[in-house]
């Protein structure tokens, strides 16, 4: 908890420094999402690895580069997600993807070294952490427990030995899936929650009072006098409900998808048929804005709708609401992420108010997940009270 707070307060701090001067008071932001990426990559870094990026307040240039060699880790990592998600609607069998990026795309080879470098790196640091501390005292942890001390623990001793036996008989993990492993960790938590947070900012910079009443509650229960806490955090139920309602309306994928299991070979549901092994995409946005899920308009931004005993659409249909998927597949990371956004978002009201721009319209563009096409907030500090 506190190292997302650090990483945050790290973040708050290099906004004060362009947008808290005097001078600065009417300068425009129009680099959010870049700028919550660089904050979610110090955080996965810190929280999952032990390790700092170093990337709050460095805005990555998108443009290519010559020769691909100035790319720093979340550029690369912006490209790889994109490139993956852009080559996986291609009609082509898998080999052949593999093939174009490998022998077509420089950047993309660029891109999955500087990956694959800083996994080493912290691979290499986790192991120089691990021997200088037993070294010293054979007693203590020899490393601060995280998940990437987890998954270095399972590493075969012996890959050669290991790949001769049968799949289901071989221990622990191989050199290549633990890259594997920390590659996907970062892919997963980097852009998805910089998407929530670049959303979450885009929705109250049109609402005021949604930021007004967040900030009367989060001074209730959280204020200068009292340090931000788990049983304070769980307080705060308004921003719940707006944390919910930026989840509701922006979803970050816009599907799921999955294949029917069903007991005979075909099943008829609202009168469509369904094939066992069939393909199925469920529009995780179009659930959320069906007016028949919905007694509050769905298409507008009403945290209200979810917030106190008899919030209109608390009471919604189970499936109706997807933000993580649903059933067996459902985001394995969904509490951290939810723990994550709350705390980073708590943080920023406590300091900031976001207001909207020219413009700042919004729209979408499609990655792997739907981040704002058009952003532009100007970021007021707002430390002492609330106007």
């Amino acid at each position: 908890m506190q190292d997302i707070l650090k990483c945050t307060d790290e973040h708050l701090a290099v906004w004060r420094e362009t947008y808290g001067r005097q001078d600065k008071t009417n300068e425009i932001d129009r680099e959010i999402f870049k700028e919550y990426s660089n904050l979610m990559m110090d955080i996965i870094g810190i929280i999952a690895f032990d390790h700092n990026f170093n990337a709050v307040g460095k805005i990555d240039i998108q443009n290519e580069v010559p020769n691909h060699q100035e790319m720093t880790l979340g550029e690369a990592t912006s490209f790889l997600m994109q490139t993956l998600a852009d080559t996986v609607l291609l009609p082509l069998p898998t080999f052949l993807k593999r093939f174009y990026l490998t022998c077509f795309c420089p950047k993309y080879r660029r891109s999955l070294s500087i990956l694959h470098d800083y996994v080493y790196r912290i691979i290499e640091e986790h192991k120089g952490k691990y021997q200088k501390a037993g070294n010293e005292d054979e007693s203590k942890p020899a490393v601060r427990q995280n998940l990437l001390t987890l998954l270095t623990s399972s590493l075969q001793e012996d890959e050669l030995m290991e790949a001769k036996k049968a799949p289901n008989e071989r221990e622990g993990i191989s050199r290549q899936e633990l890259l594997d492993n920390i590659t996907m960790l970062i892919f997963a938590g980097y852009e998805t929650t910089a998407t929530v947070l670049s959303w979450f900012t885009y929705f109250v910079s049109k609402r005021a009072e949604v930021q007004k009443k967040m900030k009367q509650e989060i001074r209730e229960y959280c204020s200068a006098e009292y340090e931000v806490t788990v049983e304070n955090l769980r307080k705060l139920e308004y921003v719940d409900c707006v944390l919910k309602e930026t989840l509701r309306l922006a979803p970050t994928v816009v599907a799921v998808s999955r294949e029917p299991t069903l007991s005979g070979e075909k099943t008829e549901l609202d009168r469509v048929i369904l094939s066992k092994g069939q393909n199925l995409m469920v529009a995780i946005a179009c659930l959320h804005t069906d007016e028949r899920n919905w007694k509050m308009n769905p298409l507008e931004f009403l945290p209200e709708r979810f917030y106190g005993p008899n919030a209109p659409d608390a009471e919604h249909h189970p499936f109706a609401f997807l933000p993580f998927g649903g059933g067996r597949h459902q985001c394995a990371g969904q509490d951290l992420a939810r723990f994550e956004l709350k705390l980073i978002i708590v943080r920023l009201m406590q300091h900031v108010i976001f207001e909207d721009a020219p413009g700042n319209t919004g729209g979408h563009v499609q990655r792997v997940t739907v981040i704002p096409k058009n952003m532009a907030i100007r970021v007021r500090f707002d430390d002492k009270k609330v106007e």
